[in-house]
């Protein structure tokens, strides 16, 4: 079975950071127009939100496990209506 090694997990106005079906980090409180990115640089991952009204990307959490250099994938699933990913 696959399990997702990197994610934002955004339930009920709330976010945690899930590193291979763990979580690692939050929950906390996020708008409906923040705007989440995880990044990878080399092997380093870093998760990161653009707060709603505010300019710049903000770290919110750095992790702990390497990741492979090799070619990675994305994806996204909806749940509730008016849900977009941009």
């Amino acid at each position: 079975m696959f399990e997702i090694p990197h994610a934002f997990y955004l339930h009920s106005g709330k976010y945690n950071i899930c590193e291979s079906g763990v979580l690692k980090f939050g929950p906390l409180p996020f708008h409906s127009d923040d705007v989440f990115a995880i990044t990878r640089r080399g092997s380093r991952v870093q998760y990161y939100i653009k707060k709603y009204g505010i300019g710049d990307y903000i770290n919110v959490y750095n992790s702990l496990v390497p990741m492979s250099t090799a070619t990675f994938f994305a994806d996204s699933s909806l749940y509730f209506g008016n849900d977009r990913i941009i």
